[in-house]
């Protein structure tokens, strides 16, 4: 099967979010493929999906979930400073991350009385078994 055949079938059987999340596994597979032929540089296997990308994913789904069950508007605690910090930020990031990103603002936008804050390591222990 071809990339484009491929990617045409996926089109027609997964949602947008799920498109968007295998584009950017892809993307990274890519581009690690890319500067380990050309850079000669290692990868590591959990390196394809940044933690923050994946910590962003989470946020995002952990939304998404809280809508659809009717726990809405609701307050997520994550304990990625470093993507919470991108959610409050005016300004996307133009990274692999941005599209997460971009996607949880517009479901606090929709929602005036939702926030993403951060909480201890060990108070969110049940993400973490």
């Amino acid at each position: 099967m071809q990339f484009l055949d491929f990617m045409v079938n996926c089109k027609q059987r997964v949602n947008v979010e799920e498109l968007e999340l295998l584009c950017v596994v892809l993307w990274r597979i890519w581009f690690r493929r890319n500067g380990r032929v050309h850079d000669f540089v290692s990868v590591k296997e959990d390196d394809v999906i940044p933690p923050a990308v994946a910590e962003a994913v989470a946020i995002l789904k952990g939304f998404i979930l809280a809508k659809e069950i009717g726990v809405w508007p609701s307050i997520l605690k994550s304990d990625a400073q470093s993507v919470v910090n991108l959610v409050h930020l005016l300004c996307i990031p133009c990274s692999d991350i941005g599209i997460f990103v971009s996607d949880i603002k517009s479901l606090l936008i929709d929602s005036l009385c939702c926030f993403v804050v951060v909480t201890t390591r060990e108070a969110n222990k049940a993400t973490h078994l």
